[in-house]
């Protein structure tokens, strides 16, 4: 019995049915490293330095290329951080698709690729296969962003730190999720122009 659950568990994660974006929409709960504050934190307030503080690379790079600086790059943007691995079947599904989202939706949000991987060559490989042209966590570095429960895991944070989606599996419900954060994203810039 307990194994029926684990797989049904595994599969519901794995295929999006359990985190698709538009529930995180809405709520948007504070980033682990967003200061509280009574008025609206705007998008260049938010120091990104506290959520990666070894510094980032360009995917497919080794760890001993990491700047601290990178994080500046953040600023203003929507900020993702993609949870997967080399050897995850979804992962392989989903990160072709993550590739084209990335390519059209670049100038309002970037990516950081946090590596499941066991070795550094095998997340420089499968960043440089999957043709990644956004930044990385350093393999064997931390960071202070919401832990995936599984893998692949796309986090995204609003420009001002705070949770904004969080899209797990690689299903249809992941792919949809993903599709619809351009708009949700313009109208999250919208609402706060206004403020």
């Amino acid at each position: 019995m307990l194994k029926k659950i684990v797989s049904l568990l595994s599969f519901a994660l794995l295929s999006g049915a359990l985190l698709p974006a538009s529930a995180y929409a809405q709520e948007k709960p504070t980033a682990p490293a967003a200061e509280k504050s009574d008025k609206p934190a705007k998008a260049e307030e938010h120091d990104w330095k506290n959520v990666f503080p070894d510094g980032l690379i360009k995917a497919g790079e080794k760890a001993d290329k990491a700047k601290p600086d990178a994080v500046k790059t953040l600023k203003g943007k929507f900020v993702a951080v993609y949870n997967s691995a080399s050897w995850c079947g979804p992962c392989r599904v989903f990160t072709p698709e993550l590739v084209k989202f990335y390519k059209k939706n670049q100038k309002q949000m970037e990516i950081i690729f946090k590596s499941a991987d066991r070795t550094e060559d095998a997340m420089i490989a499968y960043a440089k296969k999957n043709k990644m042209k956004w930044l990385a966590i350093p393999f064997g570095k931390r960071c202070t962003t919401k832990a995936a429960g599984g893998i692949p895991h796309f986090v995204v944070y609003a420009p001002d730190g705070t949770l904004f989606a969080e899209i797990s599996g690689s299903g249809e419900k992941s792919m949809k999720a993903l599709n619809a954060l351009p708009e949700q994203m313009k109208e999250w810039q919208k609402e706060h122009k206004k403020r």
